[in-house]
């Protein structure tokens, strides 16, 4: 476990196996604690799979950390698949986990999905490589990059519903 916390401490002049194990195990246990849903994330959920969507999650995180943190957010039950990294053997913004998320919900193309992301880099950009639409949350302003292109935009999952027309 401390090797993946080792590089980014080594690339901060930091190469201390220990200290990367404990901060890794402190990480671990403190973020699936972290169980605060940003606004309307509930009411999109409901809305979504209410319609019969299948939603799936796509992440680069850690397979310990994200099945807790969705059991004990009380979200699991929306999602069909959760997709991490390490299962497709990529990480975003890599096309092949994209892929891959897309072949586990049976899409024929592209088309027939949605990326909804607030990483710009790791979300947009590769739902963008694999020729999904994107829609660009904006929940934290400041991290918007310059030049960005999404095909949507919002502020916040509210303005999500309408603007899929659904």
């Amino acid at each position: 476990m401390a090797e993946r916390f080792r590089y980014p401490l080594a690339k901060m002049g930091v190469d201390d196996l220990e200290l990367a194990e404990q901060i890794g195990e402190q990480y671990l246990n403190i973020l699936p604690t972290k169980t605060t849903l940003i606004p309307y994330a509930q009411e999109m959920l409901d809305e979504l799979t209410g319609k019969k969507y299948p939603l799936t999650i796509i992440s680069n995180g850690f397979v310990e950390v994200q099945y807790k943190k969705l059991r004990s957010s009380g979200i699991e039950h929306y999602f069909r698949h959760v997709v991490l990294s390490e299962a497709a053997q990529a990480l975003k913004p890599d096309k092949k986990i994209f892929e891959y998320a897309m072949k586990l919900n049976n899409a024929s193309s592209a088309d027939e999905c949605v990326m909804i992301g607030d990483s710009y880099h790791a979300d947009i950009v590769g739902a963008q490589n694999a020729g999904i639409d994107q829609v660009y949350l904006f929940n934290l302003p400041d991290r918007r990059p310059e030049n960005y292109r999404a095909t949507y935009q919002v502020n916040g999952l509210n303005e999500i519903i309408p603007l899929l027309g659904l």
